[in-house]
Order: C-alpha cells, then structure tokens, then sequence
C-alpha cells in the first residue's frame, strides 16, 4: 500500500483527486492536507511515498513545503499542480529539483498514470526464460493486481490483471479480448511486471482460460498457414454445416461413400441411448477419430459444430505447457456462462453441453465409463 499526500486549500480539487484514485484503494491510500502547514503534521506521523501539491496556499504556500522536504524528506517524490502556471514558476520548480508539473485543469489521466510509473519506479521486474501463458497461470493463482508489459523485437502490448483477473489488454489497433489473443500468441516474448492496474474496468469478459485455449488455437492455424505452400488452397474459415458434417472431412484413398463411419455401433449407440436419457444435460455430439459425427441429441449449439480435434490439441498443448499430468477430460466455459464438457472412450471423442449448476464430477458420477468401453 502506498501512501499519496494531496496539499491544496481548495476542497472541491481534494475531493476530485480522492475519488479519482477510490478505484486504486487496494494499492493507494489518499491523505488530504489544505496547506503546508497541514502537510507537515502528516509527514511527521505518516509514511508518505508521493507528494502532489498546490502553489498558492495560505499559511505555508507550495514554495515553502518544497524548501521544507528539500531539508527534511529530500527522498519523497513530489508533483506540482497549479492553476496559474508562468514560465517563471516552471523554472523555480525545476530549480527545486522539481521534474513534474501538472497544469489545472488537471488531466487525470496523464496525472494517474505519472503517478502510477513514480511509484512503480524501481518495483519492476523483467522476467525472461519462463513462457508467457505459463506466468499468465502464475498471476491468476496468485491473485495479483498488476499490468504485464509484453514485447519481443517488433511488438509491445499490455495485459492488465486485478487480483488475478485478465480484464483489460491493448496492443497497437486492438483492444481487449483480440489484443489478448494476439499478445499471448507472440513468441519469444520478454515480460516486465507492474506492481499496479491502471485500468479497473473488466472491459473482458471471458475467463483466462478461454483467452489462452483461443490465442493457441489462432496461433496453431496461423503457423499451419504460414507453413504451407503458396499456391495451396486456403481452407474455408467458417464452421462445417451439419450437412457438411461427412462430406468436409479429408478424404483418404479407399475410403468410398459406402465405407462412412458405423454410427450404429453397439457402443456408440448404448452412449447416445444413456446421454439421451440424462437430467444433466443439454446436448451432446459423439464423433469417431477422424470428427465425423456417429450420435448427436436432436439439438446443436454452434459450439458443437466445430471439429473436437482442435479442442483437444490445444487441450493437449496447454497441459504439456502446464505438466499436468494425462488428460482425461476438460472444460470449456463461455461467456454467456454455458459450460460443455469434452472427454473420450476408446477413439471416441464426445462433447456434452452441461445444465446450470452441473459439475463434472456430477455427470461422471451417473456414467460408468469403463462399462461402455467393455
């Protein structure tokens, strides 16, 4: 927690700047003073990391505090703000050792974060050898509140937590969910930790984990792309139609119309017969190896209409990141707060749109896994 001093005799200014930084309570604690005299009392009963004072005050105006830390506290910070800047005063401020000098009416936003980067100054740390959405875990464990600056040689983008949150990103044109997803696909990226977050509106909505599972799934078809030839064909780039569900699918020699997946197979068909009948959930899709469909419920959200491979490699890539041991199944949480559920049986892929209030453990409670596979 670090401590702000505030000296002016105007009320209404001290009020502003109080509730300018109400945001940053968790990191800042605001103390008020109307004069010098004031601010003194207060520097001798307080630790005081920043000073941002008037000019014109009664009693002992900005000029003599100034004289008074220089003597006194000469290792606290100190900003000026006045409402009848001249060129004569700049110059006497900066006599002062005086570096910062805020005009009223003030800009909050350029004063905020002067403030933020003086009290920061010092406090961060650059972090290399550790893979980005590695740390990004890390933050979110911890609970932190901190901006994460993120460069490699062409790019610089910014990705801001609060107690472990990702609600806010930036980088060059794009802001939020698309920034995020293009900073946490850079590779080789060096990351330098702020002790703060200027930004304190969730301006994200996603969970983190969905932000890192899409920025890796970007990334792998962009590489894919990159990768190919320049005269092949570009793959369509919207989701398979249900009616394209056997026909999209990459043919392989031998394969003929006739030789489709059984999708009445003893245990495909004892699944489907089993999820259709289940209380806890939504829907459901069964695909074999290749993604095509063998059982699906009689409805489909959008989400289930994208092949479950890409769901699984990047499933697979996040836990040989992690070390996390063989997965055995995992889950998808979106915005709109639907869950789904993906696992497989044997060459079996099955994806499941859980109800409300559903945890996996309550589905795999009523399902006897190794029966079906028998």
């Amino acid at each position: 927690m670090k401590n702000i001093l505030i000296v002016d005799d105007d009320t209404v200014t001290l009020g502003l700047l109080s509730r300018v930084f109400k945001p940053h309570g968790d990191d800042i604690c605001v103390i008020t003073a109307e004069d010098g005299t004031d601010a003194v009392k207060e520097m001798s009963t307080k630790k005081i990391d920043l000073v941002l004072t008037d000019i014109q005050m009664p009693v002992m105006d900005g000029f003599e505090l100034l004289e008074y830390m220089g003597k006194n506290h000469p290792e606290i910070p100190i900003f000026i703000m006045t409402a009848f800047g001249t060129p004569e005063i700049e110059t006497k401020t900066k006599s002062l050792g005086i570096t910062k000098y805020f005009e009223k009416p003030l800009n909050m936003d350029e004063l905020t974060e002067a403030i933020f980067e003086e009290l920061d100054a010092g406090a961060e740390g650059k972090i290399d050898g550790i893979g980005l959405p590695s740390f990004l875990q890390l933050v979110e464990m911890e609970k932190k509140t901190c901006t994460l600056a993120v460069t490699t040689n062409e790019n610089k983008g910014f990705l801001y937590f609060l107690k472990g949150e990702l609600i806010s990103a930036e980088t060059k044109n794009l802001k939020n969910d698309k920034a995020a997803y293009e900073i946490i696909a850079w590779d080789k990226s060096s990351i330098t930790i702020k002790n703060y977050s200027k930004k304190k509106t969730k301006e994200i909505k996603q969970p983190l984990i969905n932000i890192m599972m899409e920025a890796l799934k970007l990334k792998d078809e962009k590489d894919k792309e990159s990768a190919k030839p320049k005269s092949a064909l570009k793959p369509p780039s919207k989701p398979l139609k249900e009616k394209q569900e056997f026909t999209a699918a990459p043919k392989q020699a031998g394969v003929s119309k006739a030789n489709k997946p059984d999708t009445k197979s003893p245990r495909t068909e004892k699944l489907s017969q089993i999820l259709k009948k289940m209380p806890t959930i939504n829907e459901f899709k069964i695909f074999d190896g290749n993604d095509f469909v063998q059982a699906k419920s009689s409805t489909s959200n959008p989400v289930l209409q994208f092949a479950p491979s890409e769901y699984f490699s990047l499933a697979e890539e996040l836990r040989s990141l992690f070390k996390n041991g063989s997965l055995k199944h995992f889950v998808v949480n979106t915005a709109k707060g639907l869950r789904y559920l993906f696992f497989q049986i044997d060459d079996s892929r099955i994806i499941i749109s859980l109800k409300p209030g559903i945890q996996p453990k309550d589905f795999f409670s009523k399902v006897d896994i190794e029966r079906i596979s028998a």
